[in-house]
């Protein structure tokens, strides 16, 4: 495995991403086979666990505070706010109060008296980002946080939160059909420091393989994505064809190239989702190695020809 720097964490390029446990929008989950794979994920020298307090209203924080119960110490939580939730709906709320009601109720979920990395899940148009700032910096100041990050923010959202607090990550959707944040935000990100987390990174299993929608389960909404609409999809056939071959003439899986490009591309992290151990297995084949220079120029240069992929609209 390898690790990066996250300011003061030391996090796993390979990361796990939770949002399945919560047992919404990524078709049939167990919650045993959740801690199972985390446990995989441990065993295979995976430490970085990202979730989030909405990702099933506070249920995939129970799940992984259960998985990691005895081995706190042996992971890096990175879990979400700013999302509010109540009989009327999600809404957007980065206030003092909510962050001071959220922290506390990640906590108690995940069964840690400190988060290692609290991201700021969607920006608030609401709230000041000064506010914000001051709540997170009166967490870090406490011991209840240890880093701070963001997700979704615009560019200019971003420079305004790290001027407030010093911000160590920021999130976002990065891979061979998304590649917007290449142009300002990820060159902006390296001279200042700031680790990029890229999530995303196999379009929603489109670049794992999966090119249809009738191969995911019927309560699964991942076939929505724009990433299996109908537009464009000669271009974005050339490069799944074109990941295929690579991964062929590399000996790996075709998610193996797919998460191996986004790390050798600038990302500190690639966060997949795994639902099960052998998922997690799959997944441990993208680290420690890299894509040589021709093959990882070939995959680029296929990628920038398909419409959409520079400007990041096929995340949408």
């Amino acid at each position: 495995m390898e690790y990066a720097a996250l300011g003061s964490l030391s996090a796993s390029r390979i990361g796990f991403g939770c949002a399945a446990m919560g047992g919404f929008d990524y078709g049939p989950v167990d919650d045993e086979v959740s801690v199972a794979a985390v446990d995989e994920a441990l065993g295979g020298g995976i430490n970085f666990f990202d979730v989030a307090d909405v990702y099933g209203f506070g249920h995939a924080e129970e799940v992984l505070g259960r998985a990691l119960s005895g081995r706190r110490h042996d992971a890096v939580i990175a879990t979400k706010f700013g999302l509010g939730w109540d009989e009327r709906g999600v809404r957007r709320d980065g206030s003092p109060a909510h962050i001071a009601r959220a922290v506390e109720d990640s906590l108690r979920r995940l069964r840690t008296d400190v988060v290692d990395l609290y991201q700021m899940h969607w920006p608030d148009p609401a709230t000041p980002l000064a506010e914000t700032a001051g709540a997170l910096a009166r967490l870090r100041d406490a011991g209840k946080i240890r880093e701070i990050g963001c997700c979704n923010f615009t560019l200019a959202q971003l420079q305004e939160l790290h001027a407030l607090v010093p911000v160590a990550t920021y999130q976002a959707p990065l891979n061979l059909l998304c590649r917007g944040i290449e142009e300002e935000v990820l060159p902006w990100c390296e001279a200042n420091g700031i680790r990029v987390l890229a999530h995303s990174v196999l379009a929603r299993g489109y670049l794992a393989g999966r090119r249809g929608g009738s191969s995911f389960e019927a309560n699964d909404t991942r076939p929505r994505s724009r990433y299996f609409a109908p537009e464009n999809a000669a271009e974005k056939e050339r490069v799944a064809d074109a990941m295929a071959a690579a991964a062929a003439n590399v000996g790996r899986s075709i998610s193996n190239v797919a998460a191996r490009w986004v790390l050798d591309r600038g990302a500190a992290v690639a966060l997949i989702g795994m639902k099960t151990p052998a998922q997690v297995r799959e997944h441990l084949g993208a680290a420690g190695w890299t894509l040589e220079g021709d093959a990882f120029a070939a995959l680029t240069a296929v990628s920038t020809a398909c419409p959409g992929v520079m400007s990041g609209e096929l995340a949408r």
